[in-house]
């Protein structure tokens, strides 16, 4: 079988048993390599609420609208409408030129032209952008390496039907009837419906390098990698480049899988989503296991976790009602549940109040929903510079969570999240509001987190990345704004985190008693 180009010398493609075909290590893989490396995806397109705020081509944000970690120590970034359309926006003459000439939004835009100022969502902008491309394919492609090649899995929609089907037809005729319009080419309404089957199977969602959701990619060298809810690598973007890096050591010959969902959910919840979307029954090594660790629940005796195949708790032996700990995790499910469906109320208000009650019923940190929960309400109240409550929230999820979720401390998630505390303690030390400890050394636990985040952002980014020079120069400027030498003894403690530094230990004790008096009042209330 070909070898994509893109694919590392440490991994290679096969036929796979029962997954159609897999890309495995061809030998060791360490933990933080680069398996795969795409500067040019198939497609790469902003999504809806992110059209007019990011390029269309290198997936750039403009400068005001950008999160505030995006936007440190980069240039200003301007974007202009192209003036055809005046629908999508581009950084610079050169990307509009490249995305004319060779993205096809020549022929795109005299489509959206047409409908302006009605605007196409993503999806149909999407498969538009498929088919044109599909023509110009060469026959080689269908085996490896283009949009002909990707499976559309169609008779698995006609099967389940509802809403996701009716929204395919729909799509796909809306977008036959948009191309008419073109001097070019137009598609068949059955043809389209078969790229949208293929866009929703094999597409991701492209994030910025905080994880912001902002557009829809579709690479076939990314949809080679199959699915695990405990994965050992992890789809990343920098712009429009997509990579995938490993999570752990991978051996000789071992598959290389990734996730395809949100991975903090129940066994249940995660195997119903993917058997909806990619109409398969998951069997990874998480999904068959008999302990799942993120739902334990939490001993009301002694504090301590009792795993989710059992009510005794394995350290003082109390029992837990099964009527008990059923109410709660249906709480659980109940609560999710609600957050997914269309429209749902995700206020810091009414998130908080779910919060509370799960808190009530007993569940740990860790159970589904409660970590996006936190975050969540992180988020909105660093949108509302309210930067107490959502340090408490982040420091919960620091302390508690990202321990046990993302068990290696350079997870890039868990990188991410870690640097976005540091930001937000850096707004807290301006001010040293009371009600957070007494006598916290701000200036040792930013200095610990930036030297935890500095040391993981190779292995988590790549040392390229945008993301790590962004960590690189805030590093530089809190040493200088701390008067600290840049070979300063503490440096050997890069990585290490705030419990590996032996100056730290005072600090940590304080920040545990923080999170736990935290935990009990939002359980008290």
């Amino acid at each position: 079988m070909s070898q994509p180009a893109n694919l590392s010398p440490s991994a290679y493609l096969k036929d796979h048993a029962s997954a159609g075909r897999g890309v495995f290590a061809s030998t060791l893989i360490p933990p933080g390599t680069e398996i795969l490396n795409v500067t040019d995806p198939l497609i790469c397109i902003p999504d809806d609420a992110h059209l007019d705020t990011c390029c269309h081509y290198c997936m750039a944000e403009a400068t005001d609208e950008a999160s505030s970690v995006n936007q440190a120590y980069r240039p200003p970034v301007k974007l202009s409408y192209c003036l055809g359309c005046r629908v999508v926006k581009y950084c610079s003459k050169a990307c509009q030129t490249t995305d004319w000439k060779q993205k096809s939004h020549k022929y795109e835009c005299v489509i959206y032209k047409a409908q302006y100022p009605r605007v196409l969502p993503v999806t149909a902008r999407a498969i538009l952008r498929m088919a044109k491309q599909f023509l110009s394919e060469t026959p080689g492609s269908n085996i490896v390496g283009g949009i002909g090649a990707l499976k559309a899995h169609a008779e698995g929609f006609v099967k389940v039907g509802g809403d996701r089907w009716e929204m395919a037809n729909l799509t796909a005729k809306g977008a036959a009837e948009f191309s008419k319009v073109s001097k070019q080419v137009s598609f068949e309404p059955e043809f389209l419906r078969d790229m949208y089957c293929k866009l929703l199977i094999n597409s991701a969602t492209v994030v910025t390098q905080t994880f912001d959701p902002i557009g829809l990619c579709l690479a076939y060298q990314g949809a080679m990698f199959n699915h695990s809810c405990d994965p050992n690598a992890i789809m990343m973007f920098d712009g429009r480049q997509l990579s995938i890096r490993s999570l752990k050591e991978i051996p000789k010959d071992a598959e290389i899988t990734i996730s395809y969902i949100d991975n903090l959910s129940t066994r249940k919840e995660r195997k119903e989503d993917l058997k909806s979307r990619y109409f398969f029954d998951c069997a990874c090594s998480l999904c068959s296991s008999d302990v799942q660790p993120l739902e334990s629940s939490r001993c009301p005796k002694c504090k301590g976790s009792i795993p989710s195949n059992t009510t005794t708790c394995p350290n003082c032996n109390q029992i837990t009602p099964d009527d008990e700990l059923s109410a709660a995790i249906a709480l659980a499910a109940s609560t999710t549940t609600q957050r997914t469906k269309r429209n749902a109320d995700k206020s810091p208000t009414t998130t908080l109040k779910s919060l509370q009650s799960l808190y009530s019923a007993n569940l740990p940190p860790t159970f589904p929903p409660i970590p996006q929960l936190h975050q969540d309400l992180a988020t909105s109240y660093i949108d509302e510079a309210n930067w107490k409550t959502a340090f408490l929230h982040l420091l919960t999820l620091y302390v508690k969570v990202y321990p046990a979720v993302y068990a290696t401390p350079y997870h890039p998630v868990r990188v991410v999240r870690t640097f976005t505390l540091a930001m937000v303690l850096i707004q807290i030390a301006v001010d040293a509001p009371e009600g957070l400890g007494e006598n916290i050394d701000f200036t040792k636990v930013l200095y610990g987190l930036l030297t935890e985040v500095c040391g993981n952002v190779e292995k988590s980014h790549g040392g390229q990345s945008t993301f790590a020079e962004v960590v690189r120069r805030k590093m530089e400027e809190v040493k200088v704004d701390i008067g600290i030498d840049s070979n300063w003894e503490a440096d050997k403690w890069m990585g290490k985190g705030l419990r590996a530094i032996p100056d730290l230990e005072g600090e940590v004790a304080k920040i545990i008693k923080i999170v736990d008096e935290f935990l009990e009042t939002l359980k008290s209330n």
